[in-house]
C-alpha cells in the first residue's frame, strides 16, 4: 500500500509519484508549485515520556490539523516518524506559500488535548519552490530539507524558505562538522581564561574557561559557529572532557606556582550531563 496506516496520508512512495506528476504539469503550463517539509518540534521527547501509543495519537491529531489547513488541490503525506510533506499547487508567488506555511505554524502549534493531557508541540517548516529552488523532484526534496534544518536552527516553530545562501551555509556546516572530528587529535582547540573581578575590591575572584578553535585554514572559528554543531553531533562529549581535563590541569599548575585562590567556571552542556560516564569523568579529573 502507498498509504500510511496511522494517518491515512500518502506515504513517501506515493508522495514522490504525486510530486513528479505535479512538476510535469507545472512545467507544461509554466506554473509554480512548492513543497513543504514539516517536523513536529520535540516530538521525540513527548514520545519517550508518554509512550508510543500517546505519540501515535498526537501524530493522528497533527495530521488532522494539517489536512484541515489544505486546499482541495493540495496534498499532504507522512514521510515517516513525525515528518510530513505538503505539495502546494496553483500558487502565483513564493509569498503565497509563505502565507500557507505561516498558518500551519500558527494552527499546528496550538495545544493538543490527548488522553486527558495537554501537550504543546511546535512545528518547523522548510519551503522549496519550483522553479526557484530546483526543477527536479530530488532537488526540491533536498532543498526543502535544508530549509527545514534552518527553521529548526532558528529556534523552531517557524518556517524558512530555501535560498542559495542557505545552501552555502549548509555546505560550510558539513565541512566544519567533518573537520571538527579531527580538530581534537590535531590540537587545534585551545582555552582562554576570562577573569572575574569583584567590583568592590578590584580583586580577581574567579575565571571562566572559554573554548576556542584555531582552524589551520579558517583561522579562529567563532564558538557560535562550532558549538551548536558539536552539541548536535555529540562531539561536545569528547571535546567537553578535554576542556575539563585541560582546564583543571592548568588551574592546578597555577595554584602550585602562585598559591592564589579563586573559583574556576567551566561550561558544561546538557549533552555532557546526560552522558552515562560524566560523573566518573569528574571524579577521575578531581
Amino acid at each position: 500500500s502507498n498509504f500510511d496506516p496511522l494517518t491515512e496520508f500518502p506515504n513517501r512512495i506515493q508522495f514522490d509519484a504525486d510530486l513528479k506528476r505535479e512538476l510535469a504539469r507545472a512545467k507544461r503550463y509554466n506554473r509554480r508549485i512548492a513543497i513543504l517539509y514539516l517536523n513536529l518540534d520535540f516530538f521525540k521527547k513527548i514520545n519517550d515520556n508518554f509512550g508510543h501509543e500517546f505519540g501515535d495519537l498526537l501524530l493522528k491529531e497533527a495530521a488532522n490539523r494539517l489536512s484541515n489547513l489544505l486546499r482541495t488541490e493540495d496534498s499532504a503525506a507522512r514521510l515517516g516518524g513525525d515528518e510530513f510533506a505538503v505539495i502546494l499547487t496553483e500558487i502565483d508567488t513564493p509569498h503565497d506559500a509563505g502565507i500557507v506555511a505561516h498558518r500551519m505554524v500558527e494552527k499546528m502549534s496550538a495545544p493538543y488535548f490527548i488522553s486527558g493531557r495537554v501537550v504543546v508541540v511546535g512545528v518547523s517548516i522548510g519551503v522549496a519552490c519550483y522553479p526557484d529552488a530546483g526543477e527536479q523532484a530530488s532537488d526540491l526534496h533536498k532543498n526543502a530539507g535544508i530549509a527545514l534544518h534552518s527553521a529548526k536552527a532558528w529556534g523552531r516553530s517557524n518556517y524558512q524558505f530555501f535560498t542559495q545562501n542557505l545552501q552555502v551555509q549548509q555546505n560550510n556546516r558539513l565541512e566544519l562538522e567533518a573537520e571538527m572530528h579531527f580538530a581534537l587529535e590535531r590540537n587545534e582547540f585551545f582555552l582562554v581564561y576570562q577573569p572575574r573581578i569583584d567590583l568592590q575590591s578590584g580583586k580577581m575572584v574567579g575565571m571562566e574557561v572559554l573554548l576556542r578553535w584555531n582552524h589551520p585554514k579558517r583561522g579562529i572559528v567563532s564558538p557560535a559557529e562550532f558549538i551548536p554543531i558539536a552539541e548536535e553531533t555529540g562531539l561536545i562529549v569528547p571535546i567537553g572532557a578535554w576542556v575539563l581535563q585541560t582546564a583543571c590541569r592548568q588551574f592546578s599548575a597555577w595554584r602550585e606556582k602562585s598559591h592564589f585562590e579563586c573559583a574556576l567556571a567551566v561550561n558544561v552542556s546538557p549533552r555532557q550531563f546526560q552522558h552515562r560516564n560524566f560523573a566518573d569523568l569528574i571524579t577521575q579529573i578531581l
